[in-house]
Protein backbone atom coordinates (compact mmCIF):
# COMPACT_ATOMS: atom_id res chain seq x y z
CA UNK A 1 0.00 0.00 0.00
CA UNK A 2 1.43 3.31 -0.86
CA UNK A 3 1.81 6.50 1.05
CA UNK A 4 -0.94 8.17 -0.96
CA UNK A 5 -3.73 5.34 -0.47
CA UNK A 6 -2.60 5.88 3.51
CA UNK A 7 -3.27 8.96 3.75
CA UNK A 8 -6.65 9.18 1.66
CA UNK A 9 -8.00 6.36 4.08
CA UNK A 10 -7.47 8.44 7.39
CA UNK A 11 -8.75 11.08 5.55
CA UNK A 12 -11.87 9.45 5.19
CA UNK A 13 -12.03 7.87 7.96
CA UNK A 14 -11.69 11.43 10.11
CA UNK A 15 -14.52 12.64 7.52
CA UNK A 16 -16.42 9.80 8.58
CA UNK A 17 -15.92 10.64 12.03
CA UNK A 18 -16.58 14.62 12.10
CA UNK A 19 -19.95 13.45 10.27
CA UNK A 20 -20.85 11.49 12.75
CA UNK A 21 -19.71 13.43 15.87
CA UNK A 22 -21.49 16.70 14.26
CA UNK A 23 -24.81 14.89 13.67
CA UNK A 24 -24.99 13.79 17.66
CA UNK A 25 -23.58 17.70 18.16
CA UNK A 26 -26.85 19.14 16.26
CA UNK A 27 -28.89 16.12 17.77
CA UNK A 28 -28.13 17.41 21.03
CA UNK A 29 -28.95 21.32 20.29
CA UNK A 30 -32.13 20.24 19.24
CA UNK A 31 -32.93 18.30 22.21
CA UNK A 32 -31.56 21.26 24.45
CA UNK A 33 -33.83 23.53 22.56
CA UNK A 34 -37.02 21.63 22.77
CA UNK A 35 -36.60 21.32 26.51
CA UNK A 36 -36.18 25.26 27.05
CA UNK A 37 -38.81 25.75 25.09
CA UNK A 38 -41.01 23.31 27.16
CA UNK A 39 -39.87 24.82 29.72
CA UNK A 40 -40.74 28.30 28.68
CA UNK A 41 -44.38 27.14 27.98
CA UNK A 42 -44.34 25.42 31.71
CA UNK A 43 -43.25 28.68 32.94
CA UNK A 44 -45.11 31.03 30.72
CA UNK A 45 -48.64 28.45 32.37
CA UNK A 46 -47.04 28.87 35.83
CA UNK A 47 -47.31 32.77 35.42
CA UNK A 48 -50.88 32.71 33.85
CA UNK A 49 -51.97 30.48 36.75
CA UNK A 50 -50.04 32.98 39.20
CA UNK A 51 -52.11 35.89 37.37
CA UNK A 52 -55.59 34.15 37.81
CA UNK A 53 -54.43 33.04 41.56
CA UNK A 54 -53.53 36.83 42.33
CA UNK A 55 -57.07 38.00 40.94
CA UNK A 56 -58.90 36.08 42.72
CA UNK A 57 -56.78 36.91 45.69
CA UNK A 58 -57.74 40.63 44.84
CA UNK A 59 -61.35 39.67 45.23
CA UNK A 60 -60.88 37.89 48.26
CA UNK A 61 -59.38 41.09 49.83
CA UNK A 62 -62.24 43.38 48.49
CA UNK A 63 -64.80 40.79 49.93
CA UNK A 64 -63.15 40.81 53.52
CA UNK A 65 -62.91 44.47 53.49
CA UNK A 66 -66.25 44.74 52.54
CA UNK A 67 -67.30 41.97 55.31
CA UNK A 68 -64.70 44.14 57.54
CA UNK A 69 -66.93 47.67 57.08
CA UNK A 70 -70.31 45.91 57.82
CA UNK A 71 -68.81 44.07 60.81
CA UNK A 72 -67.83 47.51 62.11
CA UNK A 73 -71.62 48.70 61.09
CA UNK A 74 -72.98 45.93 62.40
CA UNK A 75 -70.65 46.96 65.87
CA UNK A 76 -71.82 50.08 65.67
CA UNK A 77 -75.58 49.12 65.26
CA UNK A 78 -74.58 46.49 68.13
CA UNK A 79 -73.29 49.38 70.46
CA UNK A 80 -76.28 51.35 69.73
CA UNK A 81 -78.56 48.68 70.42
CA UNK A 82 -76.83 48.13 73.79
CA UNK A 83 -77.39 51.75 74.73
CA UNK A 84 -80.73 51.72 73.73
CA UNK A 85 -81.56 48.62 75.87
CA UNK A 86 -79.77 49.97 78.64
CA UNK A 87 -82.11 52.49 78.60
CA UNK A 88 -85.07 50.68 78.17
CA UNK A 89 -83.74 49.14 81.07
CA UNK A 90 -83.58 51.74 82.92
CA UNK A 91 -87.00 52.32 82.05
CA UNK A 92 -88.69 49.06 83.14
CA UNK A 93 -86.69 49.84 86.32
CA UNK A 94 -88.08 53.23 86.55
CA UNK A 95 -91.33 52.49 85.89
CA UNK A 96 -91.29 49.27 88.09
CA UNK A 97 -90.28 51.30 91.27
CA UNK A 98 -93.41 53.58 90.16
CA UNK A 99 -95.48 50.73 90.19
CA UNK A 100 -94.05 49.42 93.70
CA UNK A 101 -94.80 52.84 95.00
CA UNK A 102 -98.15 52.91 93.43
CA UNK A 103 -98.74 49.38 94.87
CA UNK A 104 -97.27 50.96 98.33
CA UNK A 105 -99.73 54.29 97.55
CA UNK A 106 -102.53 51.68 96.83
CA UNK A 107 -102.14 49.27 99.69
CA UNK A 108 -102.09 52.54 102.02
CA UNK A 109 -105.44 53.84 100.84
CA UNK A 110 -106.98 50.31 101.23
CA UNK A 111 -105.29 50.32 104.65
CA UNK A 112 -107.14 53.44 105.33
CA UNK A 113 -110.09 52.91 104.18
CA UNK A 114 -110.23 49.52 106.04
CA UNK A 115 -109.12 51.64 109.01
CA UNK A 116 -112.09 54.30 108.54
CA UNK A 117 -114.39 51.36 107.97
CA UNK A 118 -113.43 50.48 111.57
CA UNK A 119 -113.56 53.41 112.87
CA UNK A 120 -117.18 54.76 111.33
CA UNK A 121 -117.93 56.61 114.47
CA UNK A 122 -114.66 59.03 113.70
CA UNK A 123 -116.26 59.50 109.79
CA UNK A 124 -117.28 63.16 110.14
CA UNK A 125 -113.73 63.87 111.91
CA UNK A 126 -112.01 62.27 108.79
CA UNK A 127 -114.27 64.72 106.50
CA UNK A 128 -113.61 67.40 108.21
CA UNK A 129 -109.87 66.69 108.09
CA UNK A 130 -110.19 66.44 104.10
CA UNK A 131 -112.26 69.76 103.78
CA UNK A 132 -109.53 71.36 105.84
CA UNK A 133 -106.46 69.83 103.29
CA UNK A 134 -108.71 70.51 100.68
CA UNK A 135 -109.54 74.15 101.71
CA UNK A 136 -105.32 74.95 102.57
CA UNK A 137 -104.52 73.19 98.86
CA UNK A 138 -106.97 76.04 97.67
CA UNK A 139 -105.19 78.49 99.35
CA UNK A 140 -102.00 77.26 97.85
CA UNK A 141 -103.72 77.20 94.60
CA UNK A 142 -104.82 80.94 94.47
CA UNK A 143 -101.34 81.92 96.40
CA UNK A 144 -99.51 80.42 93.25
CA UNK A 145 -102.18 82.08 91.16
CA UNK A 146 -101.67 85.66 92.46
CA UNK A 147 -98.12 85.03 92.28
CA UNK A 148 -98.44 83.99 88.66
CA UNK A 149 -100.29 87.23 88.03
CA UNK A 150 -97.30 89.30 89.59
CA UNK A 151 -94.65 87.71 87.59
CA UNK A 152 -97.10 88.18 84.82
CA UNK A 153 -97.60 91.97 85.64
CA UNK A 154 -93.65 92.23 86.42
CA UNK A 155 -93.30 90.89 82.40
CA UNK A 156 -95.27 93.75 80.84
CA UNK A 157 -93.67 95.96 82.87
CA UNK A 158 -90.46 94.88 81.10
CA UNK A 159 -91.25 95.09 78.03
CA UNK A 160 -92.71 98.17 78.53
CA UNK A 161 -89.06 99.26 80.01
CA UNK A 162 -87.75 97.65 77.45
CA UNK A 163 -89.74 99.35 74.42
CA UNK A 164 -89.09 102.79 75.73
CA UNK A 165 -85.19 101.86 75.78
CA UNK A 166 -85.78 101.47 72.64
CA UNK A 167 -87.16 104.24 71.57
CA UNK A 168 -84.93 106.52 73.62
CA UNK A 169 -82.02 104.90 72.14
CA UNK A 170 -83.35 105.64 68.70
CA UNK A 171 -83.91 109.14 69.76
CA UNK A 172 -80.30 109.66 71.43
CA UNK A 173 -79.10 108.23 67.92
CA UNK A 174 -80.89 110.73 65.81
CA UNK A 175 -79.80 113.10 68.09
CA UNK A 176 -76.06 112.47 68.06
CA UNK A 177 -76.29 112.23 64.38
CA UNK A 178 -77.82 116.05 64.26
CA UNK A 179 -74.87 117.06 66.74
CA UNK A 180 -72.65 115.49 64.09
CA UNK A 181 -74.26 117.52 61.16
CA UNK A 182 -74.05 121.00 63.44
CA UNK A 183 -70.48 120.02 64.17
CA UNK A 184 -69.65 119.51 60.67
CA UNK A 185 -71.60 122.51 59.83
CA UNK A 186 -69.90 124.90 62.85
CA UNK A 187 -66.76 123.01 61.76
CA UNK A 188 -66.83 124.61 58.63
CA UNK A 189 -67.62 127.75 59.41
CA UNK A 190 -65.12 127.83 61.64
CA UNK A 191 -62.47 127.29 59.22
CA UNK A 192 -64.05 130.13 56.84
CA UNK A 193 -63.99 132.39 59.62
CA UNK A 194 -60.54 131.51 60.50
CA UNK A 195 -59.49 132.15 56.66
CA UNK A 196 -61.10 135.90 56.59
CA UNK A 197 -59.20 136.44 59.74
CA UNK A 198 -55.87 135.26 58.68
CA UNK A 199 -56.71 137.48 54.99
CA UNK A 200 -57.47 140.36 57.14
CA UNK A 201 -54.45 140.16 59.68
CA UNK A 202 -51.67 139.47 56.48
CA UNK A 203 -53.77 143.13 54.83
CA UNK A 204 -53.10 144.63 58.02
CA UNK A 205 -49.57 143.69 58.26
CA UNK A 206 -48.78 144.48 54.70
CA UNK A 207 -50.49 147.79 55.26
CA UNK A 208 -48.58 148.68 58.51
CA UNK A 209 -45.67 147.90 57.11
CA UNK A 210 -46.26 150.17 53.68
CA UNK A 211 -47.14 153.27 56.36
CA UNK A 212 -43.62 152.92 58.02
CA UNK A 213 -41.52 152.76 54.77
CA UNK A 214 -44.14 155.91 52.92
CA UNK A 215 -42.60 158.91 53.53
CA UNK A 216 -45.27 160.94 51.87
CA UNK A 217 -48.02 158.95 53.80
CA UNK A 218 -51.39 160.63 53.81
CA UNK A 219 -53.83 160.69 57.05
CA UNK A 220 -56.65 158.60 56.00
CA UNK A 221 -60.27 160.30 56.03
CA UNK A 222 -62.41 160.63 58.34
CA UNK A 223 -66.05 160.76 57.30
CA UNK A 224 -67.92 164.23 59.11
CA UNK A 225 -64.98 165.87 59.89
CA UNK A 226 -64.11 169.03 58.71
CA UNK A 227 -61.31 170.39 57.21
CA UNK A 228 -59.96 172.99 60.21
CA UNK A 229 -59.95 170.20 62.98
CA UNK A 230 -57.49 169.74 64.91
CA UNK A 231 -58.31 167.02 67.55
CA UNK A 232 -57.22 164.37 65.39
CA UNK A 233 -55.95 162.70 68.67
CA UNK A 234 -59.09 162.40 70.10
CA UNK A 235 -60.60 160.89 67.24
CA UNK A 236 -57.86 158.18 66.79
CA UNK A 237 -58.71 157.41 70.13
CA UNK A 238 -61.91 157.41 69.61
CA UNK A 239 -61.50 154.83 66.95
CA UNK A 240 -59.01 152.83 68.38
CA UNK A 241 -61.93 152.43 71.79
CA UNK A 242 -64.42 150.98 69.38
CA UNK A 243 -62.00 148.80 67.86
CA UNK A 244 -60.61 147.58 71.67
CA UNK A 245 -64.55 147.29 72.24
CA UNK A 246 -65.25 145.02 69.09
CA UNK A 247 -62.04 142.97 69.84
CA UNK A 248 -62.98 141.99 73.73
CA UNK A 249 -66.49 140.93 72.53
CA UNK A 250 -65.45 139.12 69.20
CA UNK A 251 -64.96 135.68 70.89
CA UNK A 252 -68.58 135.98 72.38
CA UNK A 253 -70.68 137.46 69.70
CA UNK A 254 -70.29 136.23 66.03
CA UNK A 255 -72.11 139.61 64.63
CA UNK A 256 -69.27 141.37 66.85
CA UNK A 257 -66.57 139.48 64.67
CA UNK A 258 -67.90 140.59 61.75
CA UNK A 259 -67.79 144.20 62.71
CA UNK A 260 -64.30 143.89 63.77
CA UNK A 261 -63.35 142.12 60.19
CA UNK A 262 -65.69 144.64 58.78
CA UNK A 263 -63.81 147.64 60.43
CA UNK A 264 -60.08 146.27 59.59
CA UNK A 265 -61.21 146.38 56.32
CA UNK A 266 -62.37 149.58 56.33
CA UNK A 267 -59.38 151.22 57.59
CA UNK A 268 -57.25 149.33 54.97
CA UNK A 269 -59.12 150.62 52.39
CA UNK A 270 -59.20 154.58 53.90
CA UNK A 271 -55.15 154.13 53.92
CA UNK A 272 -55.32 152.61 50.87
CA UNK A 273 -57.68 154.47 48.44
CA UNK A 274 -57.33 157.75 47.02
CA UNK A 275 -59.30 161.37 47.75
CA UNK A 276 -61.41 162.46 44.94
CA UNK A 277 -60.35 166.29 44.31
CA UNK A 278 -64.15 167.37 45.04
CA UNK A 279 -63.38 165.70 48.44
CA UNK A 280 -65.79 163.32 47.84
CA UNK A 281 -65.35 159.42 49.31
CA UNK A 282 -65.90 156.48 46.73
CA UNK A 283 -66.35 153.50 49.09
CA UNK A 284 -68.77 151.99 50.89
CA UNK A 285 -68.40 149.03 53.16
CA UNK A 286 -71.25 146.26 53.76
CA UNK A 287 -70.86 142.95 55.64
CA UNK A 288 -73.15 139.85 54.42
CA UNK A 289 -74.89 137.59 56.60
CA UNK A 290 -72.09 135.20 55.99
CA UNK A 291 -69.30 137.55 57.32
CA UNK A 292 -67.67 138.83 53.73
CA UNK A 293 -66.79 142.28 53.38
CA UNK A 294 -68.19 143.72 50.43
CA UNK A 295 -67.30 147.27 48.70
CA UNK A 296 -69.37 149.68 46.98
CA UNK A 297 -68.26 152.35 44.69
CA UNK A 298 -71.63 154.35 45.16
CA UNK A 299 -71.77 156.05 48.14
CA UNK A 300 -70.96 159.82 47.73
CA UNK A 301 -70.22 161.80 50.68
CA UNK A 302 -68.69 164.97 50.99
CA UNK A 303 -65.95 166.30 53.40
CA UNK A 304 -62.62 167.19 52.94
CA UNK A 305 -59.09 165.44 53.23
CA UNK A 306 -56.20 166.41 55.66
CA UNK A 307 -53.49 168.59 54.60
CA UNK A 308 -50.07 166.72 54.14
CA UNK A 309 -48.48 167.90 56.84
CA UNK A 310 -50.90 167.18 59.33
CA UNK A 311 -49.18 166.76 62.83
CA UNK A 312 -49.53 163.67 65.29
CA UNK A 313 -49.46 161.04 62.34
CA UNK A 314 -47.28 159.03 64.53
CA UNK A 315 -50.48 158.42 66.81
CA UNK A 316 -52.10 156.50 64.01
CA UNK A 317 -49.11 153.99 63.55
CA UNK A 318 -49.86 153.69 66.97
CA UNK A 319 -53.24 152.32 66.24
CA UNK A 320 -52.67 150.06 63.81
CA UNK A 321 -49.39 148.81 65.71
CA UNK A 322 -51.85 147.48 68.76
CA UNK A 323 -54.57 146.24 66.24
CA UNK A 324 -52.01 143.87 65.18
CA UNK A 325 -50.74 142.88 68.16
CA UNK A 326 -54.49 142.08 68.93
CA UNK A 327 -55.06 140.00 65.65
CA UNK A 328 -51.81 138.04 66.42
CA UNK A 329 -53.21 137.45 69.68
CA UNK A 330 -56.53 136.32 68.15
CA UNK A 331 -54.19 134.19 65.79
CA UNK A 332 -52.64 132.49 69.04
CA UNK A 333 -56.11 132.12 71.09
CA UNK A 334 -57.17 128.85 71.91
CA UNK A 335 -60.08 126.79 69.85
CA UNK A 336 -61.32 123.88 69.31
CA UNK A 337 -60.73 122.63 66.16
CA UNK A 338 -62.29 119.13 65.97
CA UNK A 339 -64.69 117.36 67.78
CA UNK A 340 -66.03 113.55 67.05
CA UNK A 341 -69.25 111.45 68.83
CA UNK A 342 -69.96 107.56 68.50
CA UNK A 343 -72.21 105.25 70.07
CA UNK A 344 -70.76 101.96 70.43
CA UNK A 345 -73.04 98.52 70.87
CA UNK A 346 -70.23 96.84 73.15
CA UNK A 347 -69.61 93.40 71.33
CA UNK A 348 -68.88 91.91 74.75
CA UNK A 349 -72.14 89.88 74.78
CA UNK A 350 -72.21 87.89 78.35
CA UNK A 351 -75.03 85.97 78.00
CA UNK A 352 -76.03 86.54 82.13
CA UNK A 353 -72.64 85.26 82.90
CA UNK A 354 -70.08 86.66 85.75
CA UNK A 355 -66.94 88.61 84.99
CA UNK A 356 -68.55 90.62 82.63
CA UNK A 357 -65.80 92.78 80.85
CA UNK A 358 -63.69 93.58 77.52
CA UNK A 359 -61.85 96.17 75.48
CA UNK A 360 -62.82 97.39 71.74
CA UNK A 361 -60.27 99.86 69.82
CA UNK A 362 -61.87 103.51 68.21
CA UNK A 363 -60.26 104.84 65.55
CA UNK A 364 -60.97 108.91 64.89
CA UNK A 365 -61.71 109.61 61.69
CA UNK A 366 -59.12 112.27 60.94
CA UNK A 367 -56.58 112.98 63.11
CA UNK A 368 -56.83 115.56 66.21
CA UNK A 369 -53.65 118.29 66.52
CA UNK A 370 -53.03 117.39 69.79
CA UNK A 371 -54.49 114.80 72.30
CA UNK A 372 -57.92 115.16 72.53
CA UNK A 373 -60.33 115.08 75.55
CA UNK A 374 -62.46 111.98 75.62
CA UNK A 375 -65.44 110.92 77.71
CA UNK A 376 -67.53 107.71 77.61
CA UNK A 377 -71.04 106.68 79.62
CA UNK A 378 -73.09 103.89 79.24
CA UNK A 379 -76.80 104.66 78.10
CA UNK A 380 -77.93 101.31 77.97
CA UNK A 381 -77.33 98.30 80.53
CA UNK A 382 -79.10 94.91 80.40
CA UNK A 383 -79.00 92.85 83.36
CA UNK A 384 -80.53 90.01 85.14
CA UNK A 385 -81.83 89.47 88.33
CA UNK A 386 -81.70 90.79 92.07
CA UNK A 387 -77.44 90.94 92.41
CA UNK A 388 -75.15 93.79 93.08
CA UNK A 389 -74.67 95.69 90.00
CA UNK A 390 -71.44 97.36 89.26
CA UNK A 391 -69.84 98.68 86.20
CA UNK A 392 -67.37 100.80 85.20
CA UNK A 393 -66.23 102.34 81.96
CA UNK A 394 -63.24 104.23 81.11
CA UNK A 395 -60.96 105.15 78.08
CA UNK A 396 -57.50 104.60 78.39
CA UNK A 397 -54.44 105.03 75.76
CA UNK A 398 -55.81 108.03 73.71
CA UNK A 399 -53.74 109.42 71.23
CA UNK A 400 -54.39 111.70 68.51
CA UNK A 401 -55.47 109.08 66.35
CA UNK A 402 -57.62 106.51 68.69
CA UNK A 403 -58.05 105.12 72.29
CA UNK A 404 -59.42 101.73 74.23
CA UNK A 405 -62.72 101.48 75.38
CA UNK A 406 -62.69 99.37 78.60
CA UNK A 407 -65.79 98.04 80.51
CA UNK A 408 -65.74 95.88 83.31
CA UNK A 409 -68.10 95.16 86.38
CA UNK A 410 -67.91 92.96 90.01
CA UNK A 411 -68.21 89.55 89.94
CA UNK A 412 -71.70 89.23 91.26
CA UNK A 413 -72.81 91.31 88.25
CA UNK A 414 -74.91 89.27 85.56
CA UNK A 415 -75.96 91.59 82.81
CA UNK A 416 -76.54 90.42 78.80
CA UNK A 417 -75.63 93.88 77.07
CA UNK A 418 -74.61 97.18 76.92
CA UNK A 419 -74.23 100.64 74.97
CA UNK A 420 -71.49 103.13 75.37
CA UNK A 421 -72.06 106.70 73.69
CA UNK A 422 -68.18 108.48 73.99
CA UNK A 423 -67.20 112.18 72.50
CA UNK A 424 -63.75 113.61 71.54
CA UNK A 425 -62.89 117.00 71.28
CA UNK A 426 -59.31 118.92 70.84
Amino acid sequence: MSRSQVVTLVLLVFCLGFQNSRGHFLSGVHDAVKKKADYLKDLHEQMKNLHNTAETNKAKWNLVAANSQRVRKLGSDLSAVSAAVSRLEDNMRALSSKQNQLRGDVGAVTRDVQDKEKQKPDHMGFEARFHRTMSRHEGFIKDLDKRLQQVQQKLKSLETAVSSATRDSNELRKRVDRNGNEIKRQKEQSRLQERRLMSEMNNLRSTVRNTRNMNDYKLPIFPGKSPNSDDVQGDVSQLQAQVSAILATQRSERSKSDRLFALISELQDKKDDKVDPSGKSKFEIKVDPSGNVQHRQELQMAFPAFAKDQPKDCNLTAVFSDLQDKVQRLEKRPYVGHCEVGVLGLPWKADGKTDYGGSGAVKFSKTFRTVPVVSAALYRLYHAGYQPVGIVVSADDITEKGFQLKIYGWEQTKLYSAGVQWMACG
